[in-house]
């Protein structure tokens, strides 16, 4: 019974293990998501603490993305799997059709596996 024992505990270790470390930065979620498209300008600070912390993010599983930050202002599905989400940072098009351009943005870039794979800041 005892060597029962002592495979289960294995097993739970390492499955413990091989879970995924969820080790993307603290923001304010609550102030990311009533910051709609960026129009009240809150998000630009917090994606700078993203960038600088990408190599955390990068890896990471696309559930947690949208746990953090919830649904994209856009969204893209390319060939193979590949998706691509992007966050407004800054007021612009988006807005208010005053503006002639639109804010820069977040881009996060999943693989086919959903992990993510790519970071940028766009114009």
């Amino acid at each position: 019974m005892s060597k029962i024992k002592l495979l289960l505990l294995c097993l739970c270790v390492g499955f413990y293990s091989c879970r995924s470390k969820d080790k993307f930065p603290e923001i304010d979620k609550n102030a990311w998501l009533d910051d709609k498209k960026a129009c009240q300008n809150k998000r630009e600070e917090m994606a700078t603490d993203l960038i600088n912390n990408k190599e955390q993010i990068l890896g990471l599983k696309e559930e947690i993305l949208l746990e953090k930050l919830g649904r994209p202002d856009k969204h893209d599905y390319q060939k193979r799997g590949r998706k691509i989400y992007s966050y407004y940072i800054t007021p612009g098009k988006q807005c208010s059709l005053q503006n002639s351009d639109e804010g820069k943005k977040i881009v996060f870039e999943m693989n086919a596996l959903g992990l993510i794979a790519l970071i940028t800041i766009q114009n």
